[in-house]
């Protein structure tokens, strides 16, 4: 395809020149097509603008400078075309949850928040549809200890929120695997209208665990499940969960229940890793047929 063509050869050029000023003028040379036409069909593939994908990736780059390096924050703000270190700032805390200081005395790599690289493994994925078949298993009764969110996570609120989280899993007792993390989702009648929904980041703990200030206990019932693996290309995942509920368990005659539904990360989950999976866990209102049923606990 000439315009997939097109887009690697303006995204590598994009890799190549993020310590620069990035011109619209300068990409279209890559293409074949008008520059209004390939901004529209940009943002009609990936989500997002190109002048928005350009400004994310440059803050990405500025992210792992401040950790890998120790140049000034004013510095590294010129390098990615901030006239001001507060400009900078204000930038990079809409993105990253923390100042460009605080993010650098945490000394972490926040993948979850970067700007994916629109490489061609990605971009294929985005033009097409993951396949996705579940498997069927029991879980028993969970106790889950994490942070809050409650929204409907316009902003990247929920990767900011699993990043608030990482600093602070050490205040947690009696973690059952600290390699292993959910995110529970709870739904109402509202959420329909309102899009908006209660998220908990968090791990499994035993027994009556002491909930840390700011902290939630939840409880999460034994049930039946759908489980569906997903890519852990983070920006993705909003519109293959729609896809999942909207369309696939139609297809397959499930009927979800109890208003909630889980992510489960184990130790081989790389956010926004190509390679890489998570799991969507639903519970199923009425029973599967008995061939369905897997034999594990799906962990």
């Amino acid at each position: 395809m000439k315009y997939l063509e097109s887009t690697y050869k303006i995204v590598s050029y994009i890799e190549d020149n993020l310590d620069k000023a990035i011109y619209l003028d300068d990409i279209i040379k890559f293409t074949y097509i008008s520059k209004f036409h390939y901004i529209r069909s940009f943002k009609a593939l990936t989500g997002t603008t190109l002048n928005e994908y350009i400004r994310r990736r440059k803050l990405s780059q500025a992210a792992f400078q401040l950790v890998e390096t120790k140049k000034s924050i004013i510095d590294i703000a010129v390098v990615y075309g901030y006239e001001s270190q507060e400009a900078f700032t204000r930038a990079f805390k809409e993105m990253y949850g923390f100042t460009p200081k605080v993010y650098r005395k945490n000394k972490r790599h926040l993948a979850n928040l970067d700007q994916v690289v629109f490489n061609e493994a990605v971009l294929t994925q985005k033009l097409g549809e993951e396949e996705l078949k579940p498997i069927f298993v029991k879980r028993k009764a969970m106790n889950i200890i994490g942070m809050k969110y409650c929204g409907n996570n316009e902003n990247r609120e929920i990767p900011k929120l699993w990043s608030q989280f990482a600093l602070r899993v050490n205040e947690i007792k009696n973690i059952i695997n600290a390699s292993n993390s959910y995110g529970y989702e709870t739904y109402s009648e509202a959420s329909k209208a309102t899009g908006n929904f209660t998220y908990v980041a968090g791990v499994e703990v035993a027994g009556q665990a002491v909930v840390p200030p700011g902290m939630v206990s939840i409880k999460i019932p034994a049930n039946q499940y759908a489980a569906f693996s997903i890519s852990a290309i983070l920006e993705d995942v909003p519109k293959t969960i729609k896809r999942i509920y909207s369309k696939l368990l139609l297809e397959l005659n499930l009927e979800p229940g109890d208003g909630y539904d889980f992510q489960f990360f184990d130790e081989t989950f790389i956010p926004n890793d190509y390679d890489s999976k998570h799991y969507l866990y639903i519970p199923l209102k009425h029973s599967v047929i008995a061939e369905k049923w897997g034999g594990g606990n799906g962990d």
